[in-house]
């Protein structure tokens, strides 16, 4: 189905199916789980699940991953990690993490050296208490359009083109969890501080 034939009526089927996906994906992660168990591997066995990116299911009228509408929808990744060391259970973590940490991470868990060749940094400091936060913010980029996102605000645009997408937006995050409300106009100095964060990050003069 093209994306243009999409219609109102039409979501909660979509979500449904979307629904059914992830009972999918849970059952057969499930089984996945009990033979790791079965085969006796737990005990030394490091177990993520992660993903690549999430998608819109009708948010603002967009279906699938929309890069035009880069919000969490699409940009907020599932991060779960089981480790032998049972003191880990039950931890959670409040602080920006990235793709890019994934693969240092990882390394560093198995206790293997990578250098400094990888843009990421290990975030199992942030699990073991050794340090508070790795990032003062991340970075997202998805097509034509890029996103900054810290602890208080989420921004985004198009980064060249005619092609707008839903934004520029920016979003609260303290006061507007969900992303509904597009505050730009309310806060002109947080749009100007988070463009040039992209800017410098992506190393091009940004579009108005």
């Amino acid at each position: 189905m093209r994306l243009k034939d999409i219609r109102q009526e039409d979501l909660p089927a979509i979500r449904a199916l979307y629904a059914a996906e992830v009972s999918f994906v849970d059952m057969w992660i499930g089984r996945f789980l009990e033979r790791v168990d079965e085969l006796g591997l737990m005990d030394d066995t490091i177990i993520v699940f992660s993903t690549d990116h999430g998608t819109h299911l009708g948010e603002e009228g967009c279906v699938q991953k929309t890069p035009g509408l880069l919000n969490s929808c699409v940009a907020q990744l599932p991060l779960i990690i089981r480790h032998p060391d049972r003191s880990f259970r039950g931890k959670t973590v409040d602080a920006l993490v990235s793709a890019v940490d994934y693969a240092p991470t990882f390394l560093d868990m198995l206790g293997i050296e990578e250098g400094n060749e990888m843009d990421g940094d290990s975030f199992w400091k942030l699990a073991t208490g050794e340090a508070q936060s790795i990032h003062d913010r991340i970075f997202i980029q998805f097509g034509n359009f890029a996103a900054v996102r810290d602890l208080r605000w989420h921004y985004f645009q198009h980064t060249k083109g005619e092609n707008r997408g839903k934004g520029p937006c920016l979003y609260d995050l303290k006061e507007d969890p969900d992303e509904k409300a597009n505050v730009m106009d309310k806060h002109p100095d947080v749009v100007r501080e988070m463009r040039a964060h992209l800017e410098k990050r992506l190393g091009i003069s940004l579009p108005s």
